[in-house]
């Protein structure tokens, strides 16, 4: 679920403003504590369907809807079809993630996960972007380690790895 921005902002302002428990257990708030400056982006919101393209560790690659595995078989909006046809893509984008993230010679032992909207085309017919062609257009990248916690690629870093991709192709 993505907030609205002032959901973010009275989020912020509330937790800067705790200070703790009394001894009763109630919350103390100290409303004259200054909130902290953060960088907020915003995003334009693409209607079409919640996708990702993982690889495993063991270098396996799956497609997933928003909550199911999906394959061409049993796909979702022809998103899976659409992976099936531009794997030589997706393999790009996971070795330069990969490369990326070596150290001392020892290579990152993550599943890889990239989040995104296939839209476009009939995806959400009443829709202006429906108007145009199918895609998948990539808003995040996350390693997820062992214990399943995720850390996400910046923005730049999703960039370059996917523009790397792209221009080898």
């Amino acid at each position: 679920s993505i907030e609205q921005f002032r959901t973010v902002v009275k989020n912020v302002q509330h937790r800067s403003a705790y200070v703790g428990m009394d001894e009763n257990g109630d919350t103390i708030f100290d409303k004259r504590n200054t909130s902290p400056k953060l960088r907020y982006e915003g995003t334009v919101k693409l209607h079409g369907t919640n996708a990702a393209v993982g690889i495993s560790s063991e270098n396996e690659m799956w497609c997933q809807s928003r909550e199911n595995i999906i394959t061409p078989e049993k796909d979702n909006a022809g998103f899976a079809m659409f992976v099936n046809g531009k794997k030589d893509i997706f393999n790009e984008i996971f070795i330069n993630i990969l490369d990326m993230f070596v150290v001392d010679g020892i290579p990152l032992k993550s599943d890889i996960l990239i989040f995104g909207e296939w839209c476009g085309g009939n995806i959400q017919k009443t829709v202006a972007i429906a108007e145009l062609p199918k895609m998948f257009v990539i808003f995040g990248i996350a390693l997820v380690d062992i214990e399943g916690q995720k850390t996400y690629l910046t923005r730049e870093q999703v960039e370059n790895v996917v523009d790397a991709a792209i221009t080898h192709e």
